[in-house]
Order: structure tokens, then C-alpha cells, then sequence
């Protein structure tokens, strides 16, 4: 193989870049068309790429084979992982796809080819390729001077890799399809008193009985509290089946991977079994942990996730796989907050005692690009955290999230179409106060809240000058015009948000989740990003909104 790894990572470790060898390919005169068939032998001499890769990139050729209509393809690139939700810095292509010819050995009809060149910039990035907005590959890792081959044969639920750096591709599926192979051969876990509901109600404990008795899928029922968390922490163990599971597919490639490619996929495994566990703890176990155990469990239990830090062996990792690795990152950021959790400190102080250099500025990024919408004091925070935060593109980030949950200031471009196929732009946003409500037109969610609570609102301030623009963030637009009865009220202005201000509104203001209902004042200043936490229910979001923004409505 032949990378290691590019450029310097402050300057603690110089790396060499790939240099693609160049391959030339005898011209012969072509065969009679009858004579044209496919070998199942490998060529002898290699074909050449169409073009040079730019610096910093990766060349990606493939074929698709689609039975059903061929939706939209898509090439996302997302050079530096922050958190699985971010758009920040993402690339997405939709390149073409062509239908082969004799000529270019693409000799099956049902066949699409497509190729495309993969910006990432100096160290290895992710990619995912998705269909009609499904993952067909997700969040794949790859290195910068890489050349693949792919095909995705949806007809027989196939993906194959070719090329030089295949074996890296294909040893990411198979480790990827040994965990989804183990969670589906596992059972089903539920945490359950024995009074619950689900269980007290008639005939559900009969269920259970029966099914325990059938080959197919089981069910374990967990009482919460000591039977629960003493399972969920065996995942902590050395011996977990999932680490040697996973780690035995990893091995069987060893031969053909170098010791940065193995490096990075032992971190993935690794950090991702443990951050599992770790965040299932924080979340569902940590909020009871002080009222549900006595003093000498809560040492117990602590002892045992402090002694799997130690024993995770971080300082195997390299600096360069630790600053790529989005499972290490999460293992790492996950970590560091339990450790917060545990001896009260803040994690601004934790991560400092635990890490350093870009390391830590990506972790504290990385926080915020998680849970900022989760915490009190946005504009004091955000503030805290540039003071120490220098490094880009992490800075780049924070300063991003800035914009997007510190109100005041005016509403980015943007290009609205309304049901008419008149554009409108942010100036015509301007002139009254106005909210903005993002939705799509599947989402339950958004039509029960347009109805039980939006809606109402917007009766009561409606006299007092305040406008409701309802916003469709569909793809198609005559399904968005078919639903706004449901989803919103015909005489409303309804508009469309599409295409590359889509991307940008999304990327800019974190639009996630839906519903969303952002709040602007006569200039078209946000006033607020989402009004939703305003209140409970309908009366008090009503009363809660009118005393908040007396002033502007006045």
C-alpha cells in the first residue's frame, strides 16, 4: 500500500502523500461486435484514470444497477466530522449518470455509470453515496490520492469494490455488516418494571412466553437500575464479543492494509463500542445514578468506567488517526463528559486535563456542535469557547454556530418560490414581524403542531401585525402543493425552499429538525431561531410569546 497518512499534524508528525502510478493501456483495433463479450479473468494491463486527481482529492468511478425508477444519486463529502446532524463544510454532488457502451466495457443495458472527483484537503475525510436520500454507502473514510471502483447492484442487494485501494473500502463494509449481522443475531432488550404498563397489560407476559419458544428474534426484559446497567457495562469489557468480532474481520485484512489504514478502522471499532455504552449510561442510567445506588455502588460502578478509561488504549492511536476518526471523537467527547459528570468540573476544564493541541479544540468543538441547543447562556458560551478555541476549521465552526443561535442578526439570502413560481428574497421578509415555519409535508410532527399550536398563535397576533409565512422544505413541488391543507392553511403565503438556498438556510441556522419556527421583526432581524420552547402548551406558548415580544408587537 502507500500512504501513511498527509501533511503535518502541528508539526508533531510529518506524513507523505500518495503519488498515483501511471498505467497505460495497448490500443488494438476493436473486435467485431459479435466478438464482444465479458472476460471473467483480470486484465493484465490496468486502465488509466480519465483525468490527474487535484491535490487533496480522490477519484471515485461507478456502476449502478437499479431496478426501480433511478431517483437522484448523491456524493456527499464531508472533509472533517463534527457530529453526525452538521452540514458544515459538506459537500453533495449529484453527478451524472450515463448509460455505457460497448467501447468502455459497459456492456449491460441495466447499467449506470458514474465518476466523480472527491475534494477533502489534506488528511482522509468521509463519504457517503445515497439514492433518492438513502444511504446506499455511509460515512466511509477516505484518504486523499485514493482511486475506487464501485458498483452497487440493487437488483441483487450487491456492493462490490475494485481497484488499487479496494481492500480498504471493503474491509469498512465487512466490518460494517459483522456489527449490523450481531445486532440483528442479538436480542432485543427491554427496561421494564414488572409493573409497567407494557407488561401488566393482559395477554403481553403470554406473548413473551410464546415467542421465547419460536426461532427468529427474541426478547429480554431488564428491570431498570442494577440488572440493566450491570449489562449494558459488560460492553466495557476487553472480552466483549462485539470488539472480537469485529476486530477478527479487521484482522483478516491485516495483509493487505497499511498501518495507518488498520490504525484508523481499530479506532473506529473500538471507539464506537465504547461510546455506545458510554452514552447509553449518561443518558438513561446517569439521571437516577445518585438516587437509585448507595454510595459504595456508585464507587463500584464509577471504578469500573474510570478503569475501562485507563485500559482504552488511546496512546496506540496516532495524533493523525485520533484527529480523523469520528468514532474516537465520539468515544473521546463522550468520555469527557462523564468524567465532568463524576467529579463535577467543567468540561472545558476536563478536556484540558485530558487532551491538547487541535485534539482539544476539535473535542470542545465538537461539544457544542452536539448540545449547544441544549444549553442556558448561548451568547456566553459561544463566547467562552472562541477565547480558546483557535485552530480552523474548528473556529470556522463555532463562529458558524454563532450565527445560528445568537438572535439579532439579519436573515441570510435566501430565494423563496411561492405557489405561483414567483421567486421572493429575503427583502421581501421585511415590513412586519414575521414567523417563518419550516416544514415537510410527511412529518407528523409539523402538522400536529401547525394545527394544536402554531396556527392558534398566530390567530391571536394576526390583528396585531404579525405575518405567518409557512415554508416547505420539499424536493417535490407538487406533492408540497398537494398537501398544505394538512400541513399548513391555504391562505397563508405558502412558498417553497429549494435548491441551493435550501442548503445554505440549513446549513447557516442548524435547520435539523422539523417543525422549526423562527421569529423575525419588521427589518427581518431574528428575534429568535425556534419559539417552540416558549411554552407547553397552546395557552402558554400564546401568553409567553405576547410577553416576550410586547415591545414589537406593540
Amino acid at each position: 500500500m502507500k500512504k501513511i497518512l498527509y501533511t503535518c499534524f502541528l508539526g508533531l508528525l510529518c506524513l507523505v502523500g500518495s503519488t498515483l502510478k501511471a498505467q497505460s493501456k495497448v490500443a488494438e483495433s476493436p473486435p467485431d461486435k459479435d466478438l464482444v463479450y465479458q472476460s471473467g479473468f483480470p486484465e493484465q494491463e490496468g486502465a488509466s484514470s480519465s483525468a490527474p486527481l487535484g491535490e487533496g482529492s480522490a477519484l471515485i468511478y461507478g456502476e449502478l444497477i437499479n431496478p426501480d425508477s433511478l431517483s437522484p444519486l448523491q456524493l456527499e463529502v464531508r472533509p472533517y466530522y463534527l457530529d453526525s446532524k452538521s452540514d458544515f463544510m459538506v459537500q453533495v454532488m449529484e453527478p451524472d449518470l450515463r448509460v455505457g457502451e460497448t467501447f468502455d466495457g459497459v456492456m449491460n443495458p441495466l447499467v449506470r455509470k458514474f465518476s466523480s472527483s472527491l475534494s477533502l484537503g489534506d488528511r482522509p475525510g468521509y463519504f457517503s453515496i445515497l439514492l433518492g436520500g438513502r444511504a446506499l454507502l455511509e460515512d466511509f473514510i477516505v484518504f486523499p490520492g485514493d482511486s475506487l471502483k464501485v458498483e452497487l447492484n440493487l437488483r441483487q442487494m450487491d456492493v462490490l469494490f475494485a481497484g488499487e485501494d479496494a481492500a480498504f473500502y471493503e474491509a469498512q463494509y465487512a466490518i460494517g455488516r459483522e456489527a449490523r449481522r450481531l445486532a440483528f443475531d442479538a436480542p432485543r432488550q427491554l427496561i421494564a418494571k414488572a409493573d409497567s404498563r407494557i407488561l401488566s397489560t393482559p395477554g403481553n407476559l403470554e406473548k413473551l412466553e410464546h415467542f421465547q419458544g419460536e426461532f427468529g428474534s427474541r426478547l429480554i426484559v431488564m428491570s431498570p437500575g442494577k440488572e440493566s446497567l450491570d449489562n449494558l457495562l459488560l460492553g466495557l469489557r476487553s472480552d466483549n464479543p462485539l470488539v472480537i468480532a469485529q476486530m477478527d474481520v479487521l484482522e483478516s485484512y491485516s495483509d493487505k492494509l497499511d498501518e495507518q489504514e488498520y490504525e484508523l478502522l481499530e479506532a473506529q471499532i473500538l471507539g464506537g463500542i465504547h461510546y455506545s455504552v458510554l452514552s447509553t449510561f449518561r443518558k438513561f442510567h446517569y439521571p437516577d445514578f445518585l438516587a437509585r445506588f448507595s454510595d459504595s455502588e456508585q464507587a463500584d460502578y464509577k471504578s469500573l468506567i474510570l478503569d475501562s478509561f485507563r485500559s482504552f488504549p488511546e496512546g496506540d492511536f496516532g495524533e493523525g488517526t485520533r484527529l480523523v476518526s469520528k468514532d474516537y471523537l465520539n468515544y473521546a467527547l463522550e468520555k469527557s463528559m462523564v468524567t465532568a459528570l463524576f467529579e463535577g468540573r467543567s468540561l472545558l476544564g476536563v478536556v484540558d486535563s485530558l487532551y491538547a493541541g487541535e485534539m482539544a479544540e476539535k473535542l470542545k468543538t465538537a461539544y457544542l456542535s452536539n448540545y449547544l441547543s441544549q444549553l442556558p447562556k448561548q451568547p456566553y458560551v459561544l463566547e467562552k469557547y472562541l477565547e480558546v478555541v483557535h485552530t480552523s476549521p474548528w473556529k470556522e465552526r463555532i463562529e458558524s454556530l454563532k450565527r445560528s443561535h445568537v438572535p439579532g442578526g439579519r436573515v441570510e439570502p435566501v430565494v423563496l418560490v411561492d405557489l405561483q413560481g414567483n421567486e421572493l428574497t429575503e427583502e421581501d421578509l421585511k415590513g412586519k414581524p414575521t414567523l417563518l415555519y419550516f416544514y415537510f409535508s410527511s412529518c407528523s410532527h409539523s402538522a400536529t403542531y401547525f394545527k394544536d399550536y402554531l396556527y392558534p398563535l398566530y390567530q391571536e397576533v394576526k390583528d396585531l401585525g404579525v405575518r405567518l409565512i409557512s415554508v416547505s422544505v420539499d424536493e417535490d413541488p407538487a406533492f408540497w402543493k398537494s398537501r398544505i391543507a394538512k400541513y399548513s392553511d391555504p391562505s397563508l403565503l405558502n412558498v417553497n425552499l429549494r435548491g441551493q438556498s435550501k442548503k445554505r438556510w440549513k446549513e447557516i441556522y442548524e435547520i435539523h429538525g422539523y417543525p422549526k419556527i423562527m421569529f423575525l421583526d419588521r427589518d427581518a432581524h431574528i428575534l429568535s431561531f425556534d419559539i417552540r420552547n416558549l411554552g407547553t402548551d397552546q395557552e402558554s406558548l400564546i401568553s409567553e410569546f405576547m410577553t416576550l415580544y410586547k415591545s414589537e408587537l406593540e
